[in-house]
């Protein structure tokens, strides 16, 4: 039979691991909870851009919107169109602009036009983690 002795020193040593276990457990326990008001801490929005199709804005833009070249690019990569001419922006009345390839200044003007800016584009493109962008609101 085990002596008393050794019974007592081999619940000492339990007790004595439990005790560190639980310290590291209440630990990693604050830990997470830190990470997890970090993940869930509202971000901030640091750009926003619009994507608006071509018979939403006056004619009187095309001739500046040809004159980017990024655009134009964008538009031969996504869509396969190649606009040789601000007319042609007229026929192509459903390519879509990203003002992420404007100036602000443009940018403001272009979307100042607009009375009801939500109503007259109705969709919402987010780039994000997935974790905020499921957890966006719009109001």
């Amino acid at each position: 039979m085990d002596s008393p002795i050794k019974y007592e020193e081999v619940m000492g040593k339990v007790k004595i691991f439990k005790e560190v276990s639980s310290k590291i457990i209440a630990f990693l326990t604050q830990f997470e909870e830190l990470q997890k008001k970090l993940w869930e801490k509202k971000k901030f929005i640091i750009e926003t851009n619009y994507c608006i199709t071509l018979d939403k804005i006056e004619a009187k833009h095309y001739s500046h919107i040809f004159e980017n070249k990024e655009q134009l690019s964008e538009w031969k990569k996504l869509f396969d169109v190649d606009v040789q001419s601000a007319d042609d922006l007229k026929e192509e009345k459903y390519l879509v602009l990203d003002t992420k390839f404007f100036d602000m200044k443009f940018k403001y003007k272009l979307l100042s036009e607009f009375d009801n800016l939500d109503e007259d584009i109705d969709g919402v493109l987010i780039n994000s983690e997935n974790f905020g962008a499921l957890n966006f609101t719009s109001r």
